[in-house]
């Protein structure tokens, strides 16, 4: 097993604070904003801002209008969601999914 991946390290991280990251609040907006569930994880930046302060997604208050809905605007944007190869098995196939599937979270 390699250093960085022992079995004590594993239990701390699981003990640990949870990190509030871009993913995992993309799942909380799911729950709490029903228009995010029509949003695929790499939509996300074009309607809404990420705040690194409160670690929250926030809907943009500038830009384009869309249509049919009040309140949300649109912006170009540029995100990043790094390349993941084949070989890193679990990682790869949540890139997959997050590119894909949109979150249905009830």
């Amino acid at each position: 097993m390699a250093k960085w991946c022992t079995l004590q390290k594993q239990q701390s991280r699981a003990e640990a604070e949870p990190l509030w990251t871009t993913l995992t609040e993309y799942f909380s907006l799911n729950q709490s904003d029903s228009f995010a569930h029509s949003l695929l994880y790499v939509d996300l930046p074009h309607l809404y801002t990420w705040d690194k302060a409160r670690k929250v997604w926030s809907r943009r208050k500038r830009g384009n209008k869309v249509a049919h809905e009040e309140d949300i605007f649109e912006a170009p944007s540029i995100g990043r969601l790094y390349i993941v190869s084949p070989r890193q098995g679990e990682c790869y196939y949540l890139s997959l999914l997050l590119h894909e599937v949109w979150c249905y979270i009830l």
